[in-house]
């Protein structure tokens, strides 16, 4: 896989979830809040898969230095997200029990479900943090 496609390959697949997870909650819910918070969070993750892609000292960045920091950005990203549902959790859960009522779940709609998500991007975050720093040193 060339430099080229591995950027836009992981720009897509950071970028692209985060902007329908903010433009369809902010639909849902009928506040633009969350359509802001996915345009926010998702410059920001090109700019830190940017800098992830640079090159260091002539080498090209690995992929678990690239896990490891858009994994760093989505965990507070996530809790960011759970605190604005948090703010008004009614609106989210009308929004999607009117819009889709086949595919409504309450876990779907609860804080709690994006906190534990954020939690998991920390986790995923240190793992991926380590797993650089190991892989660093085997080379």
């Amino acid at each position: 896989m060339t430099a080229r496609t591995a950027w836009y390959s992981a720009l897509l697949g950071t970028v692209t979830p985060v902007l329908l997870l903010g433009f369809a909650t902010s639909a849902l819910a009928n506040r633009l809040v969350f359509a802001g918070w996915g345009i926010g969070v998702a410059l920001v993750a090109a700019l830190v898969l940017r800098r992830a892609f640079e090159t260091t000292w002539g080498r090209p960045a690995s992929g678990w230095r690239i896990a490891a920091r858009t994994s760093a950005l989505l965990a507070p990203a996530l809790a960011l997200f759970a605190w604005l549902v948090a703010r008004d959790p009614e609106s989210l859960d009308v929004g999607l029990r009117a819009v889709l009522p086949r595919l409504y779940t309450p876990l779907a709609t609860r804080a709690a479900t994006y906190y534990s998500l954020a939690a998991a991007a920390a986790g995923a975050a240190t793992a991926s943090t380590l797993a650089a720093v190991w892989h660093r040193k085997g080379s």
